[in-house]
C-alpha cells in the first residue's frame, strides 16, 4: 500500500510543479487562452470606434458650417449697400457743389424745403421714358438739414420728348406738399395727378419770381434735358436696402425726413450749411 501512495503523491507534486512553471512563464490555461482572442477583438473594435469618432470630430471641425452662411451673406450684402449709400452721398455733395456755382440756383436752394439729388441719371429713349437712378434727399430742419434719405427713381418724362437725357439731376422741393410726398414708404410719382406744380429751372432764367409758385423745380447738368411742356417723375420709392444699411437699423422715411434720426453731419449736409 505504501508504493501507490508514493506514486500518487509524486504525480500530484509534478502536476503542481508544472502549474507553477506555467505561472512563472506567464502562460495560462487553455480555457483562458481560448477566451483571450475574443477580448482582444473587442478591444480592437472599441479602439477603432474611438478612432472613427475622433476622425469624424476632426472632419466636422475642419468643414465650414453652413448654418451661418445666410447670415454672413446678409451681413456682406448690407455692408455693400452701406458703402454704396455713402458713395451716393459723396456724389450728391459734388453735384450740389456744381449747382451752387449758379448764383440764382444757389438762391433758390436757400429757399427750398428739401433737395433731392440723383448724381447719375440714366439715359432715356424716345417713347419709353428715361431709365432711372438712385437719389438722396435731405430736408430743411429749421436752421439745419436732415440726415440723408435714399430713394430709387424710375424715370422722368418731359412732355413730348418722352424722357430726359442722362447726367446729374436735382429736384428742389419748394413746398411742404412736395416734401410730404417723400415721407411715404410706398412708391409714388411727382406729377399733375399729385396736385404738384413742376417746373424746369432753365425756364426760370428770364422769370422774376424764380419759382415762387412751384412745388418742385427740376434742374439738370445737361442743358435742355427738361425742355418740354410738362414734367413727370415716376416710380419714386424708398430704398429698403440702402436706408437700413446706412443707419445700421430699420428706419422710416418719416423718421429721417422729420429729423428723428440724428447723427454726425455728412458731406451733403456740410455742403448745404449756411443755405
Amino acid at each position: 500500500m505504501k508504493r501507490p501512495i508514493i506514486l500518487l503523491t509524486t504525480s500530484m507534486c509534478l502536476a503542481l510543479t508544472g502549474c507553477d512553471r506555467d505561472s512563472d512563464r506567464g502562460e495560462t490555461s487553455p480555457d483562458i487562452r481560448a477566451a483571450e482572442p475574443e477580448e482582444g477583438v473587442a478591444r480592437d473594435v472599441g479602439t477603432m470606434r474611438q478612432e472613427d469618432t475622433a476622425r469624424e470630430g476632426t472632419a466636422r471641425q475642419g468643414t465650414p458650417s453652413t448654418d451661418n452662411m445666410p447670415a454672413e451673406r446678409e451681413a456682406s450684402e448690407a455692408s455693400d449697400d452701406a458703402a454704396e449709400a455713402r458713395q451716393l452721398v459723396k456724389d450728391a455733395a459734388a453735384t450740389l457743389g456744381q449747382m451752387k456755382k449758379d448764383s440764382r440756383l444757389k438762391e433758390l436752394i436757400s429757399r427750398a424745403k428739401g433737395v433731392f439729388i440723383v448724381p447719375k441719371y440714366g439715359r432715356g429713349a424716345a417713347g419709353i421714358g428715361a431709365s432711372g437712378g438712385e437719389g438722396v434727399l435731405v430736408t430743411r430742419q429749421q436752421n439745419d438739414w436732415s440726415n440723408p434719405a435714399f430713394y430709387d427713381l424710375g424715370g422722368i418724362s418731359v412732355g413730348a420728348q418722352f424722357g430726359a437725357e442722362g447726367g446729374e439731376i436735382a429736384m428742389l422741393l419748394m413746398s411742404d406738399d412736395a416734401v410730404n410726398a417723400f415721407k411715404q414708404d410706398s412708391q409714388f410719382s411727382l406729377n399733375a395727378d399729385a396736385k404738384l406744380t413742376l417746373v424746369d429751372y432753365s425756364a426760370l432764367a428770364e422769370a422774376t419770381t424764380l419759382g415762387d409758385d412751384a412745388d418742385v423745380v427740376f434742374w439738370s447738368g445737361t442743358k435742355g434735358a427738361f425742355a418740354g411742356i410738362s414734367l413727370s417723375a415716376t416710380g419714386i420709392s424708398w430704398d429698403d436696402e440702402e436706408n437700413p444699411a446706412y443707419y445700421g437699423k430699420p428706419v422710416t422715411a418719416s423718421d429721417v425726413l422729420t429729423g428723428k434720426i440724428t447723427g454726425p453731419k455728412g458731406e451733403l449736409q456740410q455742403a448745404l450749411s449756411g443755405l
